[in-house]
């Protein structure tokens, strides 16, 4: 990563006393690569069920370079705050939904709420009870999902699944994927039907 200089260490008192958005924005840009590939390792690596991308940690990296500004203090190491900082607000984000005890399985609307207690058959839009914590059937429906449906690429399938499980509507998946609803609509039914028979088979 960048290693600051004399001149940086001025920049960085100057934006403590004025908060200048250009001075924050001259760290970004000599932060923002390294540290948003460093990040996204640790985190891809810690919730691989995550669908974070990269993209995702723009708006992460920006906060946590102004927050890491204001709290420098002399002779500490810069790198490591903005590092720890940029990390632990990624975690409190993906945490959010991992934490959240709900995960959505009615694809074609809302994603119905279960829980890890004993499995029960999948039967049209009845809630399914499964034995597994949230993260691993997360894990296991886009497994499943990805390898039955083939119209798809694993990344669009993997994207609209994770997106419907923390509660986005059809109308943001499509805003936020740029793609149809036409094209959403489908895939999401497919995914319902390999949902529905995959869990009837294995119950």
């Amino acid at each position: 990563m960048y290693t600051l200089n004399k001149n940086d260490y001025k920049l960085i008192k100057q934006y403590k006393k004025f908060k200048d958005d250009e001075v924050a924005l001259y760290f970004f840009e000599k932060f923002k690569n390294d540290l948003t590939s460093l990040v996204f390792g640790k985190i891809n690596r810690k919730f691989s069920s995550i669908l974070f991308e990269k993209g995702d940690l723009i708006h992460l990296v920006w906060n946590s370079i102004k927050k890491s500004l204001i709290e420098y203090k002399n002779n500490q190491n810069f790198n490591s705050i903005l590092i720890k900082n940029c990390y632990y607000s990624t975690i409190k984000e993906v945490k959010k939904f991992i934490n959240n005890n709900e995960l959505v399985m009615n694809i074609s609307s809302s994603l119905e709420t279960y829980q890890t207690t004993p499995r029960t058959k999948i039967d049209n839009n009845t809630i399914v009870r499964i034995q597994t914590p949230t993260k691993i059937v997360l894990d296991e429906i886009i497994e499943v999902a990805c390898s039955l449906i083939k119209e798809y690429t694993k990344p669009t399938i993997k994207r609209v699944i994770y997106l419907k499980s923390i509660g986005y509507s059809v109308s943001e998946i499509c805003k936020k994927l740029r793609i149809s609803r036409h094209y959403i609509d489908n895939l999401l039914k497919q995914i319902q039907n390999v949902v529905k028979n995959y869990y009837s088979l294995t119950s």
